[in-house]
């Protein structure tokens, strides 16, 4: 349950900065959004691993941080977040993608030391 309101807690105040900042202000703060839900994602790996009885792979939690994240970029591209080919659509989804992939990195360093793997 707590993964869960946790990315409940992530969408919502995404959908906050949406509404009250103009795109040049909220683009630290999609930066930050970023890292942070590839920080969760990388801990829900982590912890569906354990769940599932498998030792957390590193490596395995990074490609699922980027299989999610195409996806997510996908939902973006057919919601009508984001239109593909711009070059502000390359910059954007690049700059999240990486800042996504370094909490998704954070988390998996976390995990790793705290089991000593």
């Amino acid at each position: 349950f707590t993964q869960f309101a946790v990315l409940v807690f992530l969408y919502i105040v995404q959908l906050i900065a949406i509404n009250l900042y103009s795109d040049v202000q909220k683009e630290w703060y999609f930066t930050l959004s970023h890292l942070l839900g590839g920080i969760w994602l990388g801990f829900f790996f982590a912890w569906a691993s354990a769940l599932l009885g498998y030792r957390f792979n590193f490596w395995l939690s990074l490609l699922f941080f980027v299989a999610v994240a195409v996806l997510w970029e996908l939902f973006e591209i057919l919601t009508g977040g984001m239109t593909p080919g711009s070059t502000l659509y390359i910059v954007d989804t690049a700059s999240d993608l990486f800042a996504g992939l370094v909490g998704a990195g954070i988390a998996g360093y976390v995990v790793r030391r705290m089991h000593g793997w």
